[in-house]
């Protein structure tokens, strides 16, 4: 391909570009499942010498992104110069910026194109061979190479289906679960070398070989959960479609498995007055990180209970209660459900509350005062309690007792 130069006269400068014909080579390896490269040499300006390699699928579907990949590498030492590339395929065209060719390094860089339907109408489960341009463009150099990539039309959807089911998608942990995989074939057409693996938290329980295809297929695959946790369920089907193309698809599923945890408590003491301190003190099993929200019951009766506080924890808690009550009182904690956890309740610890019964001493300062002055009176309650305490007095001669 020859472009003649032409002459940009002004009134000051005249400029004449000349884009010389490239001098190019190129060679098409054998398709490899289903992929084409195509491998260019061309010389720019009969001075930069070019290698450009250039990837597609043989077969295009219509209603889908098709890409092509394209890696540009300057054989002779070069300027750094933009890039753009351009595909046209009857009255379709898109172009995008590639990048920049850096001297010693190699452009790797992708064009999408998508076929819309109403530009390329063809019957359902027909072929046609078509023929895309690729141009690339070279701004700095101003020069341009265009390369054509043959493919197949294709109306029809020639993918497999993959589907994943568990059952049942909640467990306790060393319960079974069953992985159900369904490969469904919408097409007429048969798919070969399947190839289907089963992953759990990305380690591989099950793997299946299939040479062809034809309609649908199930697999079952068992798996017991020995830890608490959410487990994801990969499965990955590589398979071989029209005209060699090695295609893959994918599903994933999610299921939990569930502990039930093993939960006792006790106290500091079994008997306390009113306002006096208890102190609960749990444990849970198994041991694990995850945050369990405990909740802490009393009753008067063991029928029915009241919550009296919540806190979070791991493994140990305590927690303080006091009463202001006297009676005979049930104390029990309780695991709330959560993802992690099925519900679980403690053993059954008794504390019996009495009312206070303090002593109180007093005492004076002098015992001897004159008339019209002041005297410290201390009152001692034993136990402390909150409460308010009335001091009485009274004269020798007097029965009565007087506040003061």
């Amino acid at each position: 391909m020859v472009r003649r130069g032409r002459a940009y006269v002004t009134a000051v400068l005249a400029i004449l570009i000349c884009i010389a014909a490239p001098t190019a080579t190129h060679g098409v390896r054998e398709p490899i499942n289903g992929v084409i490269t195509q491998i260019h040499t061309f010389l720019c300006n009969n001075t930069y010498l070019f290698e450009i390699n250039v990837t597609s699928y043989m077969v295009w579907m219509v209603g889908y992104s098709n890409s092509v990949d394209i890696s540009i590498r300057a054989i002779d030492p070069l300027p750094t110069t933009r890039i753009s590339a351009t595909i046209s395929i009857d009255r379709l065209s898109v172009s995008r910026f590639l990048g920049y060719l850096k001297p010693q390094e190699v452009l790797h860089s992708s064009v999408n194109i998508s076929l819309v339907p109403a530009l390329f109408q063809i019957q359902g489960g027909a072929r046609e061979v078509k023929q895309a341009q690729l141009s690339l463009f070279f701004i700095e150099l101003r020069c341009s190479y265009t390369i054509p990539i043959w493919f197949i039309l294709s109306a029809s959807n020639t993918s497999l289906e993959t589907v994943v089911q568990i059952e049942p998608d909640l467990v306790e942990v060393n319960s079974s679960v069953a992985i159900y995989v369904e490969l469904k074939n919408p097409t007429h057409e048969s798919f070969t070398d399947v190839e289907v693996y089963v992953y759990v938290n990305r380690s591989l329980i099950k793997s299946l070989r299939i040479d062809v295809l034809d309609s649908e297929r199930s697999i079952r695959a068992d798996y017991i959960p020995t830890r608490m946790g959410v487990y994801v369920v990969e499965v990955e089907t590589i398979y071989t479609a029209s005209y060699t193309v090695r295609k893959k698809d994918s599903a994933m599923a999610v299921f939990i498995a569930k502990g039930r945890p093993s939960l006792s408590i006790s106290s500091n003491t079994t008997f306390t007055y009113v306002g006096g301190a208890v102190l609960i003190s749990g444990s849970i099993e198994p041991r694990t990180r995850d945050l369990k929200i405990i909740q802490l019951e009393v009753s008067t009766d063991g029928v029915n209970w009241s919550e009296m506080g919540r806190l979070e924890t791991a493994y140990r808690f305590n927690y303080t209660w006091r009463s202001t009550l006297p009676n005979i009182y049930y104390i029990r904690a309780r695991v709330l459900e959560s993802q992690l956890f099925y519900p679980a309740l403690s053993n059954v610890v008794t504390v019996a509350v009495e009312r206070v019964r303090p002593s109180i001493s007093i005492s004076v300062a002098w015992p001897y005062l004159e008339a019209g002055s002041k005297a410290l009176i201390r009152v001692e309650v034993s136990p402390p309690i909150i409460d308010t305490v009335e001091v009485l007095y009274r004269l020798t001669n007097e029965i009565s007792w007087s506040k003061m």
